[in-house]
């Protein structure tokens, strides 16, 4: 093809596009002015500075505009909040009333078109002083628009979907929430009970009705700071508990209002069973709110509540009254430590003679570096150290005795954090059988007893590892072992088991040999025993009832590691364990008879 061509084709295609270009603005021009042609109004949405919205059956909800984006409820009562984002959407709507069709000039009769009785009708003030009332009838026999007339001017026909934008009941106009910001955390929360019973005399003081008990405060610096009691004493807070109630009142949705009551003794409010005030982290806005008794009415179940200046009964969900404490000192942290494991870096425990130091590596791994174990289970440490942060006490001590007992205690417990930090979890034995008194690292006194104080009454044989024998199954070359008189080796060759002695014996079955090397590894010890007396007869282990010996290395050359297990007698005064020893570990050891039941059943095909 010669240039001149492809050019004037290039210039053919531009004018094209040109004319495409064209024709879609005009068309996009042409229906935005028809848009522009419906519409009914042409002021802004920032121009409207009074709206009243009146529904079917309802009165008035009526508000000011008091700055670009807020309001003022004026009807049906001045001390609703308002939701500001919807009266907002409402002007926004009105302004923006689209005219789809005209119906009537003039209709003489309303009645046909729902006009007569409105099912909404909307009263705006703008700026200027101009007043506009706006009527809704009907749906049109299609039920994609309804009827709507502007002062008594033209019946024209609005869409379906701007009509329910308009159409906003109070309770979609005003604040449903009990804090002025659900985005932001709350930093502080004081809680009281209220006496809601007749006057009486009680510990030598008079109890009237209305009466407060003490208050318990708690606050935290910012979200991510642990919550503390500062009133009506100074400890860390328990945050799970104080964190679910901060979080049921910033996100609590109110179902139901009853507006201006009548009696507030009707919903528990006179005088309310409880208060709580609290303060959110980014206004710093206080608010109270007081709980009476529930709502039980089968489609409104929920806890009637009402909120400090707002002349309202609210109804709120009401498993808020399970996050309520029961006393004081429920808030407050009973956990023996109330730091974080993840901050410690070494543990010393000392009881009696008794010293363990627990020490974390670079890594973040625990590890027993004294005394030095010849095995130790990691599993047992860790699980040490999760048990005395997740442990608690049943309750506080403030008695002379406790502090007394913990001058001279049993265990002490030393932490060093990872600033150099130290401190302090004592243990000692309180009078009472089994009952223990514990000093938090943060300086309280609690009690425990039973099964908490035998899991940190510990010795070095709690971090022993119980391990007798691990291995690597594929690394096995050889094994030979003793059953029932006689001895049997088999080697692997390319990947086969294979019999080399006694004479005549075949490995009938491969997965014999592999559920064999699978019972024996890991081998786990049920305990250690202590006293051996030195003589291997008295556990069955001279003449063992099974004996296995794994030669490890590759194929070639001598092997690179040899491995024994021997399984004796039934300990007398268990029939449910076997004594066993292992090239592995030193002493012996005591092992499930089901071990030995599973070798059984592997070397049943041995012939």
């Amino acid at each position: 093809m010669k240039l001149r061509q492809s050019l004037f084709l290039l210039v053919v295609l531009l004018v094209l596009v040109g004319l495409y270009g064209a024709l879609q603005y005009g068309r996009r021009h042409q229906a935005e002015q028809a848009e522009v042609s419906k519409q009914v109004f042409s002021f802004a949405p920032e121009n409207v500075q009074r709206l009243s919205i009146t529904r079917i059956g309802e009165v008035p909800a009526v508000a000011e505009r008091v700055s670009a984006e807020e309001w003022r409820i004026m009807e049906p009562n001045p001390t609703i909040v308002p939701f500001h984002l919807m009266w907002n959407r409402v002007a926004t709507h009105l302004a923006g009333l689209a005219n789809e069709h005209t119906v009537l000039e003039s209709p003489a009769d309303l009645a046909p078109y729902g006009l007569d009785t409105p099912a909404l009708e909307v009263d705006a003030a703008l700026a200027d002083g101009t007043g506009i009332h706006v009527r809704f009838g009907a749906l049109e026999p299609t039920g994609r628009y309804r009827y709507a007339r502007l002062d008594d001017g033209n019946m024209f026909l609005v869409r379906k979907d701007v009509f329910f934008e308009l159409d906003r009941a109070l309770n979609d106009l005003r604040h449903r929430y009990l804090v002025a910001n659900r985005e932001v955390p709350l930093a502080q929360l004081e809680f009281a009970w209220i006496w809601t019973d007749p006057p009486v005399d009680k510990d030598g003081r008079r109890i009237e009705t209305g009466q407060e008990a003490i208050a318990i405060k708690v606050e935290r610096a910012d979200a991510s700071a642990p919550w503390r009691v500062i009133s009506p004493y100074e400890a860390l807070a328990r945050h799970e508990k104080v964190e679910a109630l901060a979080s049921a009142l910033q996100f609590a949705l109110c179902k139901d209002f009853i507006d201006a009551p009548e009696n507030l003794s009707d919903y528990g409010l006179q005088p309310a069973r409880a208060r709580i005030t609290f303060k959110d982290a980014g206004a710093g806005e206080e608010r109270t709110v007081l709980l009476g008794k529930a709502d039980d009415s089968p489609d409104k179940a929920g806890l009637f509540v009402k909120l400090d200046g707002q002349d309202a009964v609210l109804v709120i969900d009401a498993p808020l009254l399970s996050l309520l404490p029961a006393s004081t000192t429920e808030w407050r942290d009973l956990r023996l430590l109330t730091g974080r494991v993840s901050d410690i870096k070494e543990l010393t425990y000392t009881r009696g003679d008794t010293r363990m130091v627990l020490a974390k590596d670079t890594e973040g791994g625990w590890h027993l570096t004294e005394p030095v174990l010849e095995a130790t289970n990691e599993f047992a440490v860790n699980a040490f150290l999760r048990f005395i942060k997740e442990v608690e006490g049943k309750d506080f001590v403030e008695d002379a005795a406790a502090q007394d007992r913990l001058k001279n205690p049993e265990v002490r417990i030393s932490l060093l954090s990872d600033n150099d930090a130290a401190s302090e979890i004592l243990l000692a034995p309180a009078d009472t059988a089994g009952a223990w008194y514990a000093r938090q690292d943060s300086g309280g006194i609690v009690s425990l007893d039973g099964v908490a104080v035998n899991m940190l009454l510990i010795s070095p044989d709690t971090f022993q590892s119980l391990e007798l024998l691990r291995f690597v199954k594929g690394g096995v070359r050889e094994l030979q072992l003793t059953f029932e008189g006689r001895e049997y080796r088999i080697a692997r060759r390319h990947d086969v088991w294979t019999a080399t002695a006694p004479e005549g014996f075949q490995v009938g079955n491969q997965a014999d040999v592999e559920t064999l090397l699978d019972t024996v590894c890991p081998l786990n010890a049920i305990s250690i025993i202590e006293d051996t007396g030195g003589d291997a007869a008295v556990f069955g282990l001279e003449t063992p009832v099974f004996s296995l010996t794994l030669f490890l290395g590759g194929a070639e050359g001598p092997p690179q590691e040899e491995l024994s297990l021997d399984i004796g007698a039934v300990c007398p005064d268990n029939s449910s364990e076997r004594f066993a020893r292992s090239s592995a570990r030193s002493g012996i050891f005591t092992i499930s008879q089901e071990v030995m039941d599973k070798i059984r059943e592997a070397l049943r095909g041995f012939k």
